[in-house]
């Protein structure tokens, strides 16, 4: 196995600032964004910014479009009017909740950032 601390001081600063960017970024996660599990017990209307994975469309383009947004939390239903993005994509989306005639929550978008 070869030691990485051999290849000098500047290995060893790309691979430490790789790992505070990493702590950053889940630090980020979870202070800014809602998480799927807890959209639960939101009210209609109430303004949410989720980020994860999308798992599955249905729709293409056009209006009411559906995909499933997954985080490490759960998974909730999102409806979009701009089209679903590709499956596995990672997307982060600004939107409100809504209740639907079962009682689960879901996420109308207003924006869409992403495609990673």
């Amino acid at each position: 196995m070869r030691n990485w601390f051999r290849y000098g001081p500047f290995a060893r600063a790309v691979v430490g600032s790789l790992v505070v960017l990493s702590i950053l970024l889940a630090v980020a996660y979870f202070a800014c964004c809602t998480q799927a599990g807890k959209l639960a017990g939101a009210a209609d209307g109430d303004k949410v910014v989720m980020a994860g994975q999308v798992v599955e469309c249905f729709g293409d383009v056009g209006e009411n479009c559906v995909y499933v947004l997954e985080d490490p939390s759960g998974s909730v239903y999102v409806t979009s009017d701009s089209g679903t993005p590709a499956p596995g994509t990672f997307v982060v989306v600004w939107g409100s909740t809504r209740e639907t005639d079962a009682g689960r929550a879901m996420l109308v978008e207003h924006k869409r950032a992403g495609t990673f």
